[in-house]
């Protein structure tokens, strides 16, 4: 099936008028914080991300702070949540990339 910009506008108008207000169940402060929040979790639940995040973001808020830690270091801070070595790499990658 095509999706026409019909398709496309009636589907989500469906999907808004099921999820009206629904938001993240994720915690997060800022643009950036929201998209750690997002990578951390794969592979993991809200609950668990939420408590890591509560634990690093009053220290790790912006690119600047995150991107200096080293990688042992930045996987020390999130190793209770799953695939962490994975993700410590990409988030330092990425905070490197919005620095850049």
């Amino acid at each position: 099936m095509r999706v026409t910009k019909a398709v496309k506008a009636e589907q989500l108008r469906r999907l808004s008028d099921v999820y009206k207000n629904e938001g993240t169940m994720l915690t997060y402060g800022s643009p950036f914080t929201l998209l750690v929040a997002v990578v951390l979790s794969a592979q993991c639940t809200d609950k668990r991300v939420n408590t890591i995040t509560d634990r690093i973001f009053p220290r790790l808020n912006t690119p600047e702070k995150m991107g200096a830690l080293s990688q042992a270091k930045l996987e020390k801070e999130i190793h209770d949540c799953g695939l962490y070595r994975a993700k410590a790499k990409n988030l330092l990658g990425m905070c490197h990339m919005l620095l850049e």
